[in-house]
């Protein structure tokens, strides 16, 4: 069975005057390499997207492994994992419009989820409110005859939490995505997305492999209070945040089932950084270029 990897590349590229660290190769599954600087270091998470309480929600995608790497010294985060496809059936154009239009969701769900802490708090929230809608339908029937009480159905308790970010670069760009998170009592989760420009969806072909890419630019501006929080240099002031999410397998790319290339796996490649430019695609392509597969 190929491999499959999912990688989710985090810059902010100029940072500092410090000469670079010696490179360090890490795995990426076990079929791709990433060539990264010594700054970036493992980050310890077993869980596997999307988090438990965003599951019932969230794309159907399906991963067997998954692993965070983090480079807290550039504001860098990568991400790699191990999914099913779940576009047999498709079309390029089909494609193309599924991702355009759901990137987002896609990001929020598995790449850039709300932090474990922010998502406890919500379902502390949850909780709460569900409580208090029972005790407010108990003391209604208490005062209701038997037949009001059989028409009345319950009702659905829904909250909004905001997240309060840690100041590293996974909360910093999960904040981009979506600040706040929503639940309610039939088990749906959704983000609230501030507004992001999204430019077409654009197809390549990288080292065997077809990739459609998937671009978001944050219509928000890093301010004074945000470099002070999350310890940012002064020259980012003024940046916004562009996000991509590619997806790709080998060429030609797997939509329909194929008795010689059996189970093929996707690729899907995502990566955000902060630009003062407006223009981060050239630095998303060369991280993308960068990763080597294995026969």
């Amino acid at each position: 069975m190929r491999a499959v990897f999912i990688a989710v590349l985090l810059a902010a590229s100029g940072w500092g005057q410090e000469p670079p660290v010696g490179p360090r190769t890490f795995a990426l599954g076990d079929r791709a390499t990433a060539l990264l600087t010594g700054d970036w270091t493992e980050h310890r998470n077993d869980d596997l997207p999307p988090p438990f309480l965003l599951a019932g929600a969230a794309p159907r995608l399906v991963f067997s492994e998954f692993r965070v790497l983090e480079n807290r010294k550039a504001w860098e985060v990568l991400k790699t994992g191990v999914s099913e496809n779940p576009f047999i059936g498709s079309n390029p154009a089909a494609l193309n419009e599924h991702i355009h239009t759901n990137g987002l969701s896609y990001l929020f769900y598995f790449f850039f989820p709300p932090s474990r802490n922010c998502l406890a708090r919500a379902k502390s929230s949850l909780a709460a409110a569900e409580a208090a809608e029972e005790s407010r339908r108990e003391r209604e029937e208490k005062q209701s005859d038997k037949k009001e009480k059989k028409e009345r159905p319950p009702q659905a308790v829904s909250i909004t939490q905001a997240c309060e970010p840690a100041a590293t670069p996974l909360d910093f760009y999960a904040g981009q995505v979506s600040s706040e998170v929503s639940l309610n009592s039939e088990g749906r989760a959704r983000g609230l997305f501030p507004s992001f420009y999204v430019p077409p969806t654009e197809r390549v072909e990288i080292d065997g492999k077809t990739f459609f890419i998937y671009e978001a630019q944050g219509q928000r501006y890093v301010d004074r209070p945000q470099l002070d929080y999350f310890n940012l240099p002064d020259e980012w002031q003024g940046a916004r945040a562009f996000l991509f999410w590619a997806v790709g397998a080998d060429t030609p790319f797997p939509f329909v089932r194929d008795p010689v290339r059996k189970n093929v796996r996707l690729v899907h490649v995502a990566y955000a950084c902060l630009s003062t430019t407006g223009d981060a695609r050239p630095a998303f392509l060369e991280k993308l270029r960068s990763i080597r597969f294995s026969p």
